[in-house]
């Protein structure tokens, strides 16, 4: 979440020497597009460009482009970002009718052809890039522009300042071209004024997240696993590939020497690994039952295999910690955190985090997430958690930030129809 602050200001950035050279012998659709050259036309009428800094900053940006385009059908909506599989854009929410281009690299002519080219009325971005010409030159052509889901911290810049001279100023310089900053937090809001920022700019409106739909759950199977669960501490492993099935079992065992009677349930990322790793687990002396032969656990059962489909509403309702695999994977698919936290788990997570990083350092960053950085490590940060009230801090904490980023959407949706209603786009 925290922005990058560099010294790296236009085309005299070191890492863009022979980068117009690179990406005219590329010539591709995506180097053009990086080059400030569409791929397809500009529509007709008022278009809004929306431009994320970074491939998982798009993703917040999912529901506002949503609403926007809900009710105000005369408008376009553009998405930039770098350059990235283009198929994680509709993977992410947005409208199929969301033009998406890669985003012109930081060289002056590149933007200045950007422009030129998609001539948006009003400009939104999610992300801060000290080295981008975009906002100057946003502002000298008069275009409205907002920047959503701001975090800098005093820490941050006082740890730069010790590094760098003159990085306050160029953070300033860059920021004043902005006419609306949306921060995600008051210690964000109190930092960007005492850069000079104007306060009447500035408004604390908390994380921008796409706020999940509850997921369903059978509330009479519900009733039958937790009362056969009883008082029983219980963890759920989620989503879990088979390459982290030994490190989830080995938190499990470790966890169990201290918390006894704990109970993992194991939902692998595939259904059809459930009967396999029955096996294994019985192999290897754990007390195992399989949710798909319609077994129930016992007082004595240590595993809980949860190898059916759509069921994972009941998993998070029926534990107060959850682990959301394939996070150890570096090519792992994660799922969304705010699923878990509308359901209030206490949430730990490995460091692959896939499109939904900025939801999950948004999550750790205020205390509703954990992020474990090694496989071994996960036991401890399990252990720490099984004590009911540090899970329901966590939870509750999780559940605020999930709640507070919907409010955080309607505010940055609101902002950006006031400036649609200022240029006339009805």
């Amino acid at each position: 979440m925290t922005p990058k602050i560099s010294l790296k200001i236009g085309s005299k950035s070191k890492p863009l020497v022979g980068l117009k050279e690179k990406l005219t012998k590329e010539d591709t659709a995506a180097s053009r597009e990086e080059m400030g050259v569409p791929s397809v036309e500009r529509p007709e009428g008022p278009l809004v460009w929306f431009h994320a800094t970074t491939e998982n900053k798009s993703q917040p940006l999912a529901k506002v482009v949503r609403q926007l385009s809900e009710d105000w059908p005369r408008v376009n909506f553009l998405l930039t970002s770098p350059r990235a599989r283009r198929s994680t854009i509709s993977k992410n929410g947005f409208p199929s009718a969301c033009i998406h281009q890669y985003a012109p690299a930081n060289l002056l002519e590149f933007c200045e052809s950007f422009l030129d080219a998609w001539a948006p009325d009003i400009a939104v971005f999610n992300g801060i890039e000290t080295e981008s010409p975009l906002p100057r030159l946003l502002a000298e052509r008069n275009i409205p522009l907002l920047l959503v889901n701001a975090s800098v911290s005093k820490r941050d810049l006082n740890g730069i300042q010790a590094l760098l001279s003159g990085h306050r100023k160029l953070l300033r310089t860059h920021l004043q071209y902005f006419d609306h900053i949306d921060t995600i937090d008051a210690a964000t809001a109190k930092e960007l004024t005492s850069l000079g920022i104007e306060e009447s700019k500035v408004r604390v409106a908390g994380p921008i997240s796409e706020l999940s739909a509850t997921l369903p759950c059978v509330e009479t199977d519900r009733q039958e696993l937790s009362s056969a669960i009883g008082g029983r501490p219980t963890w759920l492993a989620s989503n879990v590939a088979s390459e982290e099935d030994a490190l989830v079992l080995a938190a499990h065992l470790q966890a169990s020497r201290t918390t006894h009677r704990l109970l993992l349930i194991h939902l692998p990322d595939t259904p059809q690994r459930g009967e396999a790793l029955s096996e294994q687990l019985n192999e290897q002396g754990f007390r195992v039952c399989l949710r798909s032969r319609g077994e129930v656990p016992d007082e004595e059962t240590q595993v809980f295999i949860a190898d059916t489909e759509n069921e994972i509403g009941l998993w998070y309702r029926l534990a107060t910690v959850a682990f959301l695999g394939n996070s150890f994977i570096a090519t792992g698919t994660v799922q969304t955190p705010y699923e878990a936290a509308g359901l209030g788990s206490a949430i730990l997570h490995g460091p692959n985090l896939g499109n939904f990083t900025e939801a999950f350092e948004t999550l750790d960053e205020q205390g509703g997430a954990q992020l474990v950085a090694r496989g071994a490590e996960l036991g401890d940060a399990l252990l720490n958690l099984l004590p009911p009230d540090r899970a329901a801090a966590m939870a509750h904490v999780a559940w605020e930030v999930t709640t507070s980023g919907a409010q955080a959407t309607d505010l940055a949706v609101a902002k950006i129809e006031d400036m649609l209603d200022e240029i006339g786009a009805y």
